[in-house]
């Protein structure tokens, strides 16, 4: 990375085989240690999270777990620090803070449930998220979300959507109905600075601000936010994407240029799998570009899980995908960059 100029990075981090369970947190070294988390984990699990972490002069950021485990951290990408603040959809990270633990005060994102016949969950409608560290004309919002399914709770998913806009056909994570699950969102702010998180079963949430996205006219780099969008989805084969004809696996998802145009170079993107038919793992990286020894979301036989990812595009405009073992995939856009500033 250049040694200078940087606003913030975006990391992919992986708590491998913990002691027991526990959770980490990620921030700027230097800076005290936030009320906030990134990855939840059981005991002996592999875990990640995409995380975006503002970064001091030296760049060195701090990782706390209140128990052993190793750490894998991937790189995928930087923000320029722009003087004065950032421009137009640009990025501003912020020192993590938490603004909302339904587990602690329910009041704060008061539940309303789905009138849909058959859903056991609802919606925390209204959740503020402008404020404080986040300023009123921010047009997005990067956040931590956690869903603490509560007892007697069946497997679900979480939705985090702009307050004011039909519930999308999308998910930011999965739960299986018994353990805790985080995932980086980044949310399109809507009506009043507030956004809305559906979930499916009855869960608690946590909910805590990492960053955000300035209004304003594009500017080269900045971050064009969109309602949640299901770009694919191999359960309902045939769309969206090709296919390895020797393992019939998602090998390249081709974005839908009337969605993100051809001035994109990159995509926040959230990445599930789900019947995978062994212990592996997922990486999305762009299409013209080799693979790399990088991973977006790890799972277990069986699992559910998703993990957010911001992604370059590749030459065509396309998302190359790996899946270690047999999977179906969904993926999500939240949004796209334009052609970036390039640091010296």
């Amino acid at each position: 990375l250049p040694p200078g100029g940087l606003g913030a990075v975006v990391l992919n981090v992986t708590a491998v085989n913990p002691a027991a369970a526990g959770f980490l947190t990620v921030w700027p070294a230097g800076q005290p240690q936030p009320l906030a988390s990134v990855v939840n984990f059981d005991r002996g699990g592999v875990v990640p999270n995409a995380v975006t972490v503002q970064v001091p002069a030296d760049l060195r950021v701090a990782v706390y777990s209140p128990v052993a485990t190793d750490l894998v951290i991937d790189v995928l990408g930087v923000y320029a620090a722009a003087p004065g603040g950032p421009g137009g959809g640009g990025f501003a990270g912020a020192q993590p803070r938490r603004i909302v633990d339904t587990r602690v005060d329910a009041t704060a994102a008061p539940f309303t449930p789905s009138a849909v016949a058959g859903v056991l969950g609802g919606t925390y409608a209204g959740l503020t998220v402008v404020g404080g560290v986040v300023p009123a004309d921010a047009v997005a919002v990067v956040l931590n979300v956690t869903a603490v399914p509560r007892a007697g709770s069946a497997p679900g998913y979480v939705t985090v959507y702009p307050t004011g806009r039909p519930l999308p056909t999308a998910s930011n994570l999965n739960t299986d109905g018994a353990g805790i699950v985080a995932n980086q969102v980044t949310a399109r702010v809507g009506a009043g600075g507030k956004v809305d998180v559906y979930v499916h079963t009855p869960t608690d949430v946590v909910v805590d601000v990492m960053g955000w996205y300035a209004a304003g006219a594009a500017v080269r780099g900045g971050f064009t936010p969109i309602d949640p969008t299901r770009f694919m989805d191999t359960r309902k084969p045939g769309v969206g994407y090709v296919t390895d004809p020797t393992t019939g696996q998602p090998v390249c998802i081709l974005v839908d240029r009337n969605t993100v145009p051809a001035t994109a170079e990159a995509a926040v993107v959230n990445v599930t799998v789900t019947q995978p038919t062994n212990n592996g793992f997922v990486t999305v990286w762009p299409d013209s570009s080799p693979q790399p020894l990088a991973s977006s979301l790890n799972y277990t036989t069986g699992q559910t899980v998703a993990n957010a990812a911001t992604v370059g595009l590749g030459s065509s405009g396309g998302l190359a995908l790996f899946t270690r073992f047999p999977a179906q995939l969904v993926l999500d856009v939240a949004g796209w960059f334009s052609s970036p500033y390039r640091l010296a």
